[in-house]
């Protein structure tokens, strides 16, 4: 019988290390950590096959994390969680390593899409004992350009709300002012 491959997730939320765990229980070994120097403990003691890793974490950051990671194994694979990211993110987590990049909320079949190609064999031997991973241009593209435009959305929304908020502060400042010269 063949091992179960080992998945460690690292994030600060307990709901979404739970979410995760409960989709990924039943084919992997999940071990969990809310930091990234808890993190980085867990990973000297005992191998990953997997690190799925925020990049929003207390402490030392995702992204330092992975750094630190890449440091210790450099052909671990890692993919990236953040419910608030940039493209200056993305690429960073990209030029450092990570194998793949999920938005929080995450789609539970794009979870276990991204861990099954991340611990697969996709990538063709280099003859050196690594493996050449391709990454899909296309693919990375697509997905930048979704993070762009729901960093759009969001800041659209977030402008209007604080135009209508001001518009009424004005409006009802402005009102305040008026009744008071009217009563005296």
């Amino acid at each position: 019988m063949e091992k179960r491959k080992s998945v460690l997730l690292v994030d600060d939320d307990i709901y979404v290390l739970e979410a995760a765990k409960e989709v990924l229980k039943y084919k992997y070994n999940i071990i969990t950590a809310t930091s990234g120097e808890e993190a980085i403990e867990i990973i000297k003691k005992e191998p990953q096959n997997l690190v799925i890793l925020d990049i929003n974490l207390g402490g030392i950051s995702g992204i330092e994390t992975l750094e630190i990671i890449r440091s210790i194994d450099d052909n671990l694979p890692v993919i990236m969680l953040s419910g608030m990211n940039t493209i200056k993110t993305v690429i960073k987590s990209i030029k450092l390593g990570a194998n793949d990049f999920l938005d929080k909320p995450f789609d539970i079949k794009d979870l276990r899409n991204a861990v099954q190609e991340a611990i697969g064999d996709n990538g063709k031997d280099t003859g050196n004992g690594t493996k050449e991973i391709s990454v899909d241009i296309e693919q990375f593209a697509q997905n930048t350009a979704k993070y762009i435009s729901r960093g759009e959305v969001k800041l659209k929304n977030a402008l209007q709300q604080f135009k209508e908020e001001y518009i009424d502060y004005i409006h009802n400042k402005f009102r305040s002012k008026s009744e008071d010269r009217m009563n005296n």
